[in-house]
């Protein structure tokens, strides 16, 4: 009887052992995605950033990002080290012609130019040349989705249609010039961007 109850009592410890170590990591499984996430976005420190994407592939789908560095440095400085992983990364980034910025991001409005914050900058550079009628199609990450809130274009991308974080409403925006300095109902809500000539 004695030796049934000890075994009991000591199945029970194992169960509740494990029960709690599967917990943990379950708990931990969150954190460690957004750890891993946030190293490689920006974060709201004032940080530069520089992606470098490929071509829209032409069944819809959105643009790959074929080398994306920061730094706290500058954008020169994010830009060199997107060069340099590009070089290291995949043909196609080998390849690419990483002069040719076809956005600017801004955290804030009037292109992090109001009240003096110091706001997140990331320049999206296109493998395939300036913009076209077709464009690119770029995704932000989680962190843009939810912070972009000026765009200016560059290299021919005159407008650029974006859409909602829903993926249930999209605007066209003349982005040459200081007009994207507000995105309106997009402020803080891009879900994806589509510059374009």
């Amino acid at each position: 009887m004695f030796s049934a109850c000890t075994d009991k009592k000591g199945l029970m410890k194992r169960v509740l052992s494990r029960i709690a170590a599967m917990s943990a990591i379950v708990l931990a499984l969150p954190l460690a995605g957004v750890a891993t996430a946030s190293e490689s976005q920006a974060s709201g420190d004032g940080q530069y950033c520089s992606w470098l994407v490929g071509p829209a592939p032409a069944d819809g789908g959105v643009s790959p990002v074929l080398a994306n560095e920061c730094s706290d440095v500058s954008p020169e400085d994010a830009q060199e080290r997107m060069r340099t992983a590009a070089s290291q990364g995949s043909t196609a980034a080998r390849t690419a012609l990483v002069d040719v910025p076809i956005m600017y991001w801004y955290e804030h409005t009037d292109f992090n130019n109001m009240g003096g914050a110091k706001g997140e900058f990331t320049t999206i550079f296109g493998s395939a040349g300036p913009c076209d009628g077709a464009g690119y199609r770029v995704e932000p990450t989680y962190w843009w989705k939810h912070n972009l809130s000026s765009i200016i274009g560059g290299s021919n991308c005159d407008f650029a249609r974006l859409t909602n974080i829903a993926l249930n409403s999209s605007q066209e925006f003349g982005i040459a010039g200081y007009y994207a300095r507000y995105l309106g109902g997009f402020h803080d809500n891009v879900g994806l961007t589509q510059p374009h000539a």
